[in-house]
């Protein structure tokens, strides 16, 4: 298992991968808003635990098929 939670032996149930994607969402809106950076976001998750190569693999998957399609968040 990874620091995602993410493991090829053990499926992710419904809740945790709509977590995921949520969570994802988020920092793609901060992103796009340029509240914060991917390099912010990597250091964030390495900190945390995950490994580089992990780090690599999920924001290489969000900045080039992911967060292009995630609209911003709604004002407020």
């Amino acid at each position: 298992m990874n620091n995602y939670g993410i493991s090829v032996e053990k499926p992710m149930t419904a809740e945790q991968k709509q977590g995921l994607a949520v969570g994802q969402v988020m920092n793609c809106q901060d992103v796009n808003s340029g509240e914060r950076t991917y390099q912010d976001l990597k250091d964030d998750d390495v900190s945390s635990g995950a490994t580089q190569e992990q780090v690599d693999e999920m924001y290489g998957f969000l900045e080039t098929s992911f967060c292009p399609y995630v609209k911003p968040e709604p004002a407020s």
